[in-house]
C-alpha cells in the first residue's frame, strides 16, 4: 500500500513529549514563528541552504512509504555539512535541555537519516536550534549521529508508526464498508423524508449548498446525517455536525447510536467548549498551575490509545473520564482526537469563528469537510457576533496599572489612546455614542502597540503579580486587533460612553461574505436546516450571500392537532402594553380553563413579564417565572419540571430565550403556548443603524433589522407545542400586526388553517370544541 507522509507528523505522533503551551504563547501566529525562523536562515551563508527538501521511498510491513519535509538549514562550511532544525520558544532558554520535547529531536534525526541515505553519508554533523520570540536569543545543541545509530532510529520509529498506520487503515476501511452496506435505520419514512434524503445527498455529491425548511418531525437529524455518511468515499472527507446547543449535539449522537446498531462504524467526536471541558477549578492553563497542562504530551498517547481501542463515541462524559485518568487536559485531549474522527459534532464556532476555528481542517487542503447545520436560522445572530469585537477604556487602564512598572512606555501607548478617544467627547456628549463606517486607524494604532508591548512583557517576565488578569485583558484587545483585519463596509465602528468610561466597538452587520468564503471555498457540501427559514431570501442573503438552493417540506403532523389561533385586536405595542394587558390576562384564563395542563406564555421581554404578574391572578396554576439571572442548572430544573405528572404549570418565558428554541415538551408535557407580540428586537441606535445598513443593500431595512428576526422566535416558540405525531397543542398569537399581509405571507405553510378569533367566549367554545373531538 502506498502512503505519503511528512517527516514531522510522523515524529510528532511518535515522540511528543512536555507540557502544553502555555494559553498566551499559543495565540502566537504562525508568522511570529516564521519570522524566527528566517531571521537565523538570513545568517547562513552562499554555500549554505534553507528549507531543503528531502524525499525517501522505504517499504515497511506492506507500506510502500515516501516520506518528505523540509530541513531548516543545510548549513556547509569548510567543505563540512550540518543540518539544522529550529524551533521557536517563549520560554526561558537556560530550561530547555535536549529533551525539552522529544520529537523535535526525532525530527532531526528522521532528517538526517534521509539524508545521509540519499547522499551516502556514514555519519553526519546535527544541530538543533531553539529561537526565543521578540528577543531571537538562541540555544544550540549540536550532536554527530552515525549512519548505523540513525538507521536503528528510523527502523524502529517506522516500524512502530506503520503498525499504527495498519490500526488506522483498518479503521478507515471498516468505516467506508459499513457506510456502504448500511440501511436506513427506520421500516417507513416520514412524509418528505425521503424527498429531503435525496436532495441531501446530491448536494454532497456535487459539493453544494443546500437549505432545508423542514418543520419539526420530519426527522431532518437523522435524513441529512445518513444521506451525507453515504456520499462519504475519501478517508480524508470528514462530516462536521454544527448546532448552537447541547440539547441537539445529543440528538445526533443518538442517531449515530441508532445507527451503530444497524452496523455503522465511525469515528465520532462531540467536541465541548474549552470553558465547560475544563478540570481545572481555577481555569488556569498555565503548565505551572495545572497539572492537567504539565507533562500533557508525556501522557497523551497512553490516553488515546486507551479511548481509541474502547469505544467509537466520544463525548464529553467518556473524555473526561480518560482525561482524568492520565491526568490531561480534557479540551486538548479532544481536538487531538479529531484527527482520527470522521464525524464531529460541535458548536458553528469550530468551524466559521476566526478565532477559534479548527484550522487543521478548513485551512489545510489535504481535508474534505462536508457540514450540515442544524438550526441554521441561529447562525446568522452569531455569526455577527464572531465577526465584532469590542474593548472598554478601563480594561486598558487597568492593564497599564499592572505592566507599567515592567515598560514605562507602555504608559506612553495609553495616553495616545486617551488623547484619541477624546476627539470625539464632544460628539459622544452631543449623540451619547459615535458611529462610522470607517475604522479609527489612529485608534487601531494606538491598541495594535499596546497589544505588541503586552506580548513582550509577558515574554520577558514570566511571573508578576496580577499576570492572570493582564493576560484577560491583553486577549481582549487582541481580539479587537485581530477582528479589525476583518473590517469591511459591512461593520460599524462605535464608540460609546457612559460612567467616564469609553466602548470602542466594532460590530458587524452581515458576516455572509465571511460565512460563503468557508462554506464555497473549504467545504466539500454544505446543507442548512431549520423549521424557522422564514422567508427562506432573508436566510440566503444574511448566510451565503443569496447562494444555494433550498427545499420546502410540508409538516408531517395532522394539522388538525394544532389548533392554531390569532387575535389580532390587541395591541402589544410598547405604548399600548398597559391598556392592552388585562386583554392579554383574559385570553391566558380562557387558555388555561380549557384544559388541566402545563402552558408557556412567551413575552418580548422581561419587563412584559413584570407587568403581566401585577395583573395576573390565577392560584390554579404553578406560576414558574424566567429571570435574566438564571444558571444553566436552573433551568434544566424548570425544563424537567414539565415533565412531571402534576400538570398544572403556567411558565413565563421570554421569547428567543433557552425555553423557547431546542428544548422538547413532548406528549402532554406542553398543553399550549400564548405568544404575545411579534417577537421584534428592541427598537434600538445600533438596530437603527442596522437597519439603514440593510436599507442600501436590500431596500428591506426595517424588516431585515427587525420583522425577520422577531418572526423567527415567534415561529420557535410556537414550536414547542407539536414535537411527535401523538402531541395536541394550542397556539394562540396575540397581536394587532398578525393581520398584515406582511406577516401572514411569511408564516409557514402549516400554519395556513390558523383562526382569527377575537372574542373571549367564542375562544372557550373553539377550545372546548378542540379538546372534547
Amino acid at each position: 500500500m502506498k502512503k505519503q507522509v511528512a517527516v514531522k507528523e510522523i515524529a510528532y505522533f511518535l515522540y511528543s513529549s512536555g507540557d502544553l503551551t502555555s494559553e498566551f504563547f499559543s495565540n502566537y501566529s504562525s508568522l511570529d514563528g516564521t519570522k524566527a525562523h528566517q531571521y537565523l536562515q538570513k545568517k547562513y551563508n552562499d554555500d549554505s541552504k534553507s528549507e531543503f527538501y528531502v524525499k525517501y521511498e522505504t517499504e515497511v510491513n506492506n507500506y510502500n512509504l515516501t516520506i518528505t519535509g523540509f530541513i531548516d538549514g543545510v548549513l556547509n562550511s569548510n567543505g563540512k555539512t550540518m543540518l539544522e532544525e529550529i524551533k521557536s520558544t517563549k520560554n526561558k532558554l537556560d530550561e530547555i535541555d535536549i529533551d525539552y520535547h522529544k520529537e523535535h529531536l526525532a525530527q532531526l534525526k528522521f532528517y538526517a537519516y534521509i539524508y545521509c541515505k540519499n547522499n551516502n553519508l556514514d555519519g553526519i554533523d546535527v544541530r538543533l536550534t531553539y529561537i526565543k520570540i521578540v528577543s531571537y536569543d538562541v540555544k544550540s545543541f549540536d550532536m554527530y549521529f552515525t549512519l548505523s545509530e540513525l538507521e536503528k532510529f528510523f527502523t524502529e520509529g517506522i516500524t512502530k508508526y506503520t503498525d499504527w498506520l495498519s490500526i488506522l487503515d483498518e479503521t478507515s476501511a471498516n468505516k467506508i464498508d459499513s457506510i456502504k452496506n448500511i440501511k436506513f435505520p427506520f421500516d417507513n419514512m416520514r412524509d418528505g423524508q425521503r424527498d429531503l434524503m435525496k436532495a441531501a445527498f446530491f448536494t454532497m455529491k456535487k459539493e453544494d449548498i443546500l437549505y432545508v425548511l423542514a418543520p419539526t418531525g420530519i426527522g431532518k437529524t437523522m435524513a441529512t446525517l445518513f444521506s451525507s455518511l453515504k456520499t462519504i468515499e475519501d478517508p480524508n472527507e470528514k462530516l462536521f455536525y454544527l448546532t448552537a446547543k447541547s440539547i441537539q449535539k445529543n440528538i445526533c449522537v443518538d442517531g449515530v447510536k441508532i445507527l451503530e446498531k444497524s452496523g455503522l462504524k465511525l469515528k465520532t467526536l462531540v467536541l465541548t467548549s474549552k470553558t465547560k471541558s475544563c478540570l481545572n477549578d481555577k481555569k488556569n492553563c498555565d503548565p505551572e498551575k495545572c497539572g492537567f497542562a504539565k507533562g500533557f504530551f508525556n501522557r497523551l498517547r497512553g490516553a488515546f490509545d486507551e479511548i481509541y481501542s474502547m469505544s467509537n463515541i466520544y463525548d464529553s462524559a467518556l473524555i473526561d473520564k480518560i482525561a482524568i485518568k492520565h491526568t490531561i487536559c480534557s479540551f486538548e485531549f479532544s481536538l487531538y482526537l479529531s484527527y482520527f474522527c470522521d464525524l464531529i459534532i460541535c458548536d458553528y464556532n469550530y468551524v466559521f469563528d476566526p478565532k477559534s476555528h479548527l484550522i487543521r481542517y478548513f485551512d489545510d487542503t489535504s481535508y474534505k469537510p462536508k457540514i450540515l447545520i442544524d438550526e441554521a436560522h441561529n447562525l446568522i445572530s452569531r455569526s455577527k457576533d464572531m465577526y465584532s469585537a469590542s474593548i472598554f477604556l478601563n480594561d486598558v487602564l487597568r492593564l497599564n496599572e499592572i505592566v507599567y512598572s515592567m515598560d514605562v512606555s507602555f504608559n506612553i501607548s495609553v495616553k495616545q489612546l486617551v488623547t484619541a478617544l477624546s476627539f470625539y467627547e464632544e460628539k459622544i456628549t452631543q449623540e451619547l455614542f459615535y458611529y462610522s463606517y470607517f475604522l479609527d486607524d489612529n485608534i487601531y494604532n494606538c491598541l495594535y502597540k499596546i497589544k505588541n508591548k503586552c506580548e513582550t512583557i509577558f515574554t520577558d517576565n514570566e511571573s508578576f503579580l496580577n499576570r492572570d488578569e493582564a493576560i484577560d485583558l491583553y486577549f481582549r484587545i487582541k481580539d479587537f486587533a485581530d477582528i479589525s483585519e476583518y473590517f469591511t463596509d459591512s461593520h460599524v465602528f462605535m464608540i460609546t460612553k457612559q460612567d467616564d468610561n469609553y466602548e470602542i466597538s466594532i460590530n458587524c452587520l452581515d458576516a455572509s461574505e465571511y460565512l460563503l468564503d468557508t462554506i464555497k471555498n473549504k467545504c466539500y457540501g454544505t446543507i442548512l436546516f431549520s423549521a424557522t427559514l422564514y422567508p427562506i431570501n432573508y436566510h440566503m442573503d444574511l448566510l451565503t450571500k443569496g447562494e444555494g438552493k433550498y427545499l420546502t417540506l410540508t409538516s408531517p403532523f395532522e394539522k388538525d392537532n394544532l389548533k392554531l389561533i390569532i387575535k389580532d385586536n390587541v395591541s402589544t405595542k410598547y405604548k399600548d402594553r398597559e391598556n392592552s394587558i388585562n386583554d392579554v390576562i383574559n385570553t391566558c384564563n380562557v387558555l388555561l380553563n380549557s384544559k388541566r395542563g402545563n402552558y408557556i406564555v412567551f413575552f418580548p421581554s422581561y419587563k412584559y413579564i413584570e407587568l403581566f404578574l401585577e395583573h395576573f391572578n390565577n392560584n390554579d396554576y404553578n406560576v414558574i417565572v424566567q429571570n435574566q439571572e438564571m444558571n444553566e442548572n436552573e433551568r434544566n430544573k424548570i425544563f424537567e419540571s414539565f415533565k412531571e405528572e402534576e400538570k398544572n404549570k403556567l411558565g413565563l418565558f421570554v421569547m428567543g430565550g433557552v425555553f423557547s428554541e431546542g428544548l422538547d415538551y413532548v406528549a402532554d408535557a406542553l398543553s399550549g403556548v400564548v405568544i404575545v407580540g411579534v417577537g421584534i428586537p428592541q427598537i434600538n441606535t445600533f438596530n437603527n443603524i442596522s437597519k439603514d445598513f440593510f436599507d442600501g443593500k436590500y431596500e428591506k431595512g426595517f424588516d431585515y433589522a427587525y420583522t425577520y428576526p422577531g418572526f423567527n422566535k415567534v415561529v420557535q416558540a410556537a414550536g414547542r407545542v407539536i414535537r411527535t405525531e401523538s402531541d395536541r397543542g394550542v397556539v394562540v398569537l396575540i397581536d394587532e400586526r398578525y393581520r398584515y399581509k406582511l406577516y401572514r405571507d411569511i408564516m409557514p405553510t402549516h400554519w395556513k388553517h390558523a383562526k382569527i378569533i377575537n372574542n373571549d367566549e367564542l375562544l372557550k367554545i373553539e377550545l372546548n370544541h378542540f379538546w372534547n373531538k
